[in-house]
């Protein structure tokens, strides 16, 4: 995610807006075709595989609570629609989607003539492409697309093997007011963001699967130098392997899909 020109009320001094948020998308690309460096061990799942990237966010100046305008990048939508449709186009094998938004049964309640996602997945179907989607980290039902029965949804687990559902590896303050165990707390109380992986939940999709569970939490791979996806997570090149290597962990099922 390059600096790119600003407004007047992101303006760096120069010119332009530097990202907040950045490495997210080197993260998952890392996981999927890393290659070795410095005599490092650590490689993708497919070292050698090529890589089709489709940039899918929007740049947004936007208010923070402190006062400061920022730059934000946000997911568009009728993007990541046009680059699985393209991706399919080229000749892409596998898309690897590690996003998601809490909708159930999004192409079987509303008809597929009217939705531009739910005529993009059978599209790629068709040209024979994998289509790979993370569950989501709110310790809820599928996300979609993960939920889509077309698409392979995939999970979370931790280092131990088993299902990741907890954060505490992360500070206690964030613990008490985002990671409490909804257990705890009872149906009528909407914490955990960020915490867990998603779920096959039986009464949320007739179709939904949850196919494979694969490492999420503190996941190792590329990032950008220097720069921090999301510092209150955890996720950024300080905290791995020294500062401004180009390294860093990060946690979440966008990591497992990958993989």
């Amino acid at each position: 995610m390059r600096p790119v020109p600003a407004d007047s009320g992101c303006d760096d001094g120069q010119g332009l807006i530097q990202p907040t948020f950045a490495g997210h998308g080197t993260h998952v690309a890392g996981l999927v075709a890393g290659r070795e460096m410095n005599g490092s061990n650590d490689t993708g799942a497919c070292k050698n595989c090529g890589l089709m990237v489709w940039r899918v966010s929007e740049t947004r100046c936007v208010q923070t609570t402190a006062g400061p305008r920022v730059f934000s990048g946000i997911a568009d939508e009728s993007r990541l629609i046009a680059a699985l449709v393209h991706l399919g186009d080229i000749g892409a094998q596998i898309v690897n989607m590690s996003f998601g938004s809490p909708i159930q049964n999004r192409c079987v309640n509303q008809p597929a003539q009217s939705d531009a996602y739910c005529l993009a997945i059978p599209a790629a179907e068709l040209r024979g492409v994998m289509m790979v989607s993370s569950s989501g980290n709110d310790r809820v039902a599928l996300n979609f697309p993960a939920e889509d029965p077309r698409v392979v949804a995939v999970g979370g687990i931790k280092e131990s093997g088993a299902f990741w559902e907890d954060r505490l590896d992360l500070s206690p303050l964030f613990l008490q007011w985002g990671c409490v165990n909804p257990a705890l707390l009872g149906p009528w109380v909407n914490w955990g963001a960020e915490c867990g992986s998603n779920y096959f939940a039986p009464d949320s999709s007739p179709t939904a699967r949850q196919e494979s569970v694969l490492p999420s939490l503190d996941v190792f791979s590329t990032i950008y130098t220097g720069r921090d996806w999301n510092p209150l997570l955890e996720c950024e090149d300080t905290f791995a392997g020294g500062s401004n290597d180009g390294y860093g962990l990060c946690t979440g099922t966008s990591m497992s899909a990958p993989i």
